[in-house]
Order: C-alpha cells, then structure tokens, then sequence
C-alpha cells in the first residue's frame, strides 16, 4: 500500500504546488492552469487512487471497476457534452448535457460489464444486475457532480455501490432496481417545480438509502418529497429547503 499512496501523496503535494503556491505557478503552471476554472479535479484524481488502493488492493474488482469508469466514462461525458451537448441542465456552478449524461451511462455500461465478467465468477443475470446498479448510482453522481468533485465522487460512489451489489443475491437486486424504478416515478411533479439538479440529487440520495439503509429510511425521503410538493414555495429559496429536510432528518435519526 505504502508505495501507491507515497505516489500519489507526492503526485498531490506537485500538484498543489503548481496550483496554489503563486511562485511556482507563475514559473510552471502556467500550461496546465492558463484556463481559468475553479476544479481541484486533478488533485481529486489522484486522491482517489490512493482511497481507492487502501480500501480495495485485496479486491482487485472492486478498484478496477470504479477507476475504469472514472477514466472512460467520465471522459467520454465531458467530450460529448462539450461537442455535441444541445440539452443542457443548471448546476450550482454552471451546466451539464444530457447527451454528455447519455455517454457516460453508456460508456459505464461498456467497460462495468465485460470487467466483471472477466473478474468475478457471477453468471449472467446477477453479472446483468449488479451492472445495471453501479452505472445507475455512477451516473447520478456524475449528473450532479461539479468543480471536478466528480473524480473523487465517482469511484467512490462505484466502490461503495459494487460491493454492497456483489454481497447481495439476485433477487434482492432485482427487486432493489424494480422499487426504484417504481418510487422514481414520484419525482416525476419535481420537474416542473424544482431545478434539473436538485431532483437528481433527490434521486442519487433515494438511490443511496435504498442500496446501503433499511428500507425504513426510504420514508424520510419520502416525507421530504411530499412536504416539499404541499408547501409549494419557490424553488430556489435555500432555507425553505432547509426547514423542509428537518423531517426527514428526524425520521432518519429516530430509524437509524
């Protein structure tokens, strides 16, 4: 382990360097850092390597799987969405495509399944549903993702979704994707009422609770859902929001 954080950790420390020392940015970092964007995603990159090769180095699945996504999936999001993104979303710091969402999805597809096929013993249909879950929450978090968090939200989000999917049976999984699919509908009244990325957060956060909590928890997020759509207040007001989750948080402290 030491070796492959020692790496990153020195891959961070220039990293950072070149980004927030002003000396050496004015003498070297120039090439990388003359566009002017706000993202830490580099250092995030190399962060996550490091988090994910502690957690995952006896479990070679479950670090391929999420950096192979984060690699291909990611980068195929960012040049479609930059090339040929036509429908684009708000998000708190600027906007996505749903074509650079489309890419990702699809590219998540093609390298999760033949991975773990080639990695795991799991015959077709458990290999067909453990995928389907992984490129589900990978998506989501890529949607809502932003200033670069994304190459830290990702494979973290793949690892932790992976091997909560590998340790479940099919069934289980099955009837996990069926109920989302069923209580995704509910969201369906958000559209018109809130912006694109909040209710996909309120999807990724349904996602989450129902893959890694008791199913009780599901309710807090359901009274979050209706309590928001009785008060019918404006959609961008931030403590409205605040006042609308105390709730559910309630609930989720009280099951938890």
């Amino acid at each position: 382990i030491w070796p492959v954080w020692t790496i990153c950790g020195a891959g961070i420390l220039i990293m950072g360097s070149l980004r927030y020392v002003p000396m050496i940015r004015r003498r070297l970092g120039g090439t990388l850092h003359d566009v002017q964007r706000d993202s830490t995603g580099e250092l995030l990159f190399a962060l996550a390597i490091a988090l994910l090769f502690g957690l995952a180095h006896k479990a070679p699945v479950v670090y391929v799987v999420p950096l192979a996504i984060l690699t291909l999936a990611d980068s195929a999001a960012a040049l479609v969405g930059l090339y040929g993104g036509h429908n684009c979303f708000a998000t708190p710091f600027g906007h996505k495509s749903w074509e650079g969402v489309a890419a990702f999805a699809l590219t998540a597809l093609g390298v999760t399944m033949p991975l773990l096929a080639w990695l795991t013993p799991l015959p077709w249909p458990t290999l067909l549903l453990v995928t389907a879950t992984v490129v589900l929450l990978t998506t989501l978090v890529e949607a809502i993702a932003w200033h670069g968090h994304d190459n830290l939200l990702i494979p973290v989000a793949g690892y932790l979704t992976l091997t909560l999917a590998l340790a479940e049976p099919a069934s289980l999984l099955l009837n996990h994707l069926t109920l989302f699919a069923g209580v995704s509908l509910l969201f369906v009244p958000l559209w018109q009422q809130l912006p694109t990325h909040t209710t996909l957060t309120g999807l990724l956060v349904f996602a989450a609770l129902w893959l890694g909590g008791p199913l009780l928890w599901l309710v807090g997020l359901l009274i979050l859902l209706f309590g928001r759509l009785l008060r019918r207040q404006q959609p961008h007001a931030v403590v409205p929001y605040r006042l609308d989750a105390l709730p559910a948080h309630f609930w989720l402290a009280l099951v938890g």
